[in-house]
């Protein structure tokens, strides 16, 4: 079973995520457990307090080493074996293909979720932490990374998703952004839902949920397609969608 320790100073925002959809499910069937822990509870000062400013003048607060460092050690010793990550933009930007490979590596995960201006560099000196980010950008908490890299890791584990299917058809697990989807009424505000969906014919159906893949890739992320080995039939819809991406740019569409 995959265990997830999560050191936090707010607890009741994944109070609120494990409380919830899938995740909530996942935790009744038995499929992970979670232990979502405050960093304040090993703070040793009377008001609980895990921070300070920042020697050099700069701005902000950071995290301080101690309460830190004993955090991770309760961690190791309920779960020896347990891998720590700390979610920052100087980490790795994580991809779905590497979120697998965590996912197939690692079932003992503690999550270091950091705030303020960040934690205290010496802790990354005692303590093997690897550093992961969820992208470019600054976040005001990494309570928010943490739970976009934990929602990604927990539909990976075998029974989270009720349709295994889905998973295989993601986009980017599939290497292609998904086509559009549509649901009922079948006419909305002059929109129809297109012909071939409510035709019946798998095979015209999956070409063109292909084709129109293909046709989203390309125009938002070519680069997922580079390298990309084409059967058959992705050779066909690949070439029908270049040529309705020509179509619509000197259509003007």
């Amino acid at each position: 079973m995959n265990s997830y320790y999560i050191l936090t100073l707010f607890p009741e925002i994944f109070h609120v995520y494990f409380n919830v959809g899938l995740a909530k499910k996942g935790l009744e069937k038995g499929l992970f457990n979670v232990n979502v822990i405050n960093i304040r509870d090993f703070a040793k000062n009377k008001f609980k307090k895990v921070d300070d400013y920042p020697f050099g003048g700069s701005s902000g607060l950071v995290l301080q080493v101690q309460p830190i460092i004993d955090a991770i050690d309760y961690v190791e010793q309920a779960c020896p074996g347990v891998v720590c990550f700390y979610p920052s933009p100087r980490g790795e930007v994580i991809k779905q293909k590497k979120l697998c490979e965590i996912s197939q590596k690692f079932d003992k995960i503690c999550f270091l979720c950091g705030h303020y201006k960040g934690i205290d560099e010496r802790v990354f000196k005692l303590k093997k932490i690897k550093e992961i980010s969820v992208g470019d950008y600054v976040l005001n908490s990494g309570e928010v990374a943490t739970i976009v890299l934990l929602d990604g890791l927990l539909r990976l584990i075998p029974g989270f998703i009720g349709n295994e299917k889905c998973i295989m058809e993601d986009s980017i697990s599939s290497r292609l952004l998904e086509s559009p989807n549509y649901t009922k009424p079948r006419e909305i505000f002059g929109e129809v839902v297109p012909d071939v969906l409510l035709s019946g014919h798998h095979k015209n159906i999956r070409f063109w949920q292909l084709k129109e893949s293909f046709k989203r890739t390309v125009k938002s992320k070519p680069y997922l397609i580079l390298g990309r080995n084409f059967d058959k039939c992705e050779k066909a819809a690949y070439a029908q969608a270049k040529e309705e991406i020509l179509k619509e740019l000197y259509s003007g569409g």
